[in-house]
């Protein structure tokens, strides 16, 4: 009998995204210590994370190769080891704003319909329109 157990899959009905800017001074991410912080209420998550809301299509697929490891004269397989660590996750946000669109984007988004002090342009504040 074999010693492996196979992975078991996680089933979820609805992913709830979460996101914590990066401390750009120390140029460090913030990380979640469930340990700390592991049953907070969804709706209120401890600071600094921010809630990106509900999320669809959540997957995650491993690119992590793994390659036998040969040692001695004949080349002997001795071990395995893991090369190129990487895996990537998809999901698709089920509402919009400004933050989810700079995450799925990779980019800052700019409001190029309102004025830098915050008025619609062609908005006259003196006509009270």
């Amino acid at each position: 009998m074999s010693g492996l157990v196979n992975a078991v899959a996680p089933v979820t009905r609805r992913v709830r995204a979460y996101f914590a800017p990066v401390d750009r001074a120390a140029n460090a991410p913030v990380l979640f210590d469930a340990a700390q912080a592991g049953s907070f209420a969804l709706d209120a998550a401890p600071a600094p994370w921010i809630d990106l809301g509900w999320c669809s299509a959540f997957t995650r697929t491993s690119a992590t190769r793994v390659e036998p490891l040969r040692t001695g004269a004949p080349a002997v397989v001795q071990t395995q080891v893991r090369t190129e660590i990487e895996a990537t996750v998809s999901l698709r946000f089920e509402s919009w704003g400004k933050l989810q669109m700079a995450l799925a984007a990779g980019s800052q988004q700019m409001n190029l319909l309102a004025t830098a002090a915050g008025l619609p342009i062609g908005f006259n504040a003196s006509d009270g329109d």
